[in-house]
């Protein structure tokens, strides 16, 4: 019998899904894994479990955890009941495909990014981009190291913000372009495009910004 429960992936807080009572799930793994010409070994290394998982996973012994299942089902930008058959299928009312899946990781960083900049918390907008993370604060300028992206958003946090809104405008695989739109209480409205990507982890691996000041409103 099929019950609805709430799963934790790695691109969204939550997910409604219909896990349906299987006790063991089929997979395709090992064929996916094989055309593209990798050992157990790199295709663990891929998605950061150890070679006897997969070998478990590839050979029935073990079900896959349902993030491991999202991020390889993600890597081939396929329905999940694609990679993986029977134990794991979308109800009827949370069948998304997975540009929808990723438009809400992008939808969670910005919210998770804007509440954060309201409140100056350079600390916890910093997070949201990885260790090594390309940071172009103009097309031409990129920021050396973490320690630059720290002073940055010190100095846009700085900023005192009247309100502050953002808009996606379209998106590929995992890479967002959005339109940020900043009005401070001097009355100077600051009208931003923003062009990142995410890893699985929903950290922030590259990020480049244009903007264009004006005095008066938009």
């Amino acid at each position: 019998m099929s019950k609805i429960t709430i799963i934790h992936v790695p691109f969204l807080t939550k997910v409604v899904y219909n896990v349906v009572g299987d006790k063991n799930m089929r997979n395709h793994i090992k064929r996916y894994r094989e055309e593209e010409g990798l050992t157990q070994q790199e295709y663990a290394d891929l998605f950061g479990i150890f070679r006897k998982t997969l070998y478990e996973i590839e050979t029935g012994k073990a079900d896959a955890k349902l993030d491991l299942a999202f991020k390889i089902t993600a890597h081939y930008n396929a329905f999940i009941e694609e990679v993986f058959e029977s134990k794991y299928r979308f109800s009827t009312i949370s069948r998304f495909n997975f540009e929808e899946l990723r438009r809400l990781a992008f939808d969670n960083w910005f919210q998770d990014m804007i509440t954060n900049w309201k409140k100056k918390k350079v600390d916890k907008i910093v997070e949201l981009f990885s260790e090594e993370c390309e940071y172009y604060e103009t097309p031409f300028e990129k920021l050396e190291n973490k320690g630059a992206i720290i002073t940055a958003w010190q100095d846009i946090a700085a900023h005192n913000i009247k309100s502050l809104t953002y808009t996606i405008l379209g998106q590929q695989n995992n890479r967002c372009i959005a339109r940020v739109l900043i009005e401070e209480k001097d009355d100077r409205i600051v009208d931003m495009i923003y062009s990142f990507e995410l890893d699985h982890d929903k950290k922030c691996t590259k990020f480049t910004q244009w903007y264009n000041i004006n005095e008066g409103e938009v």
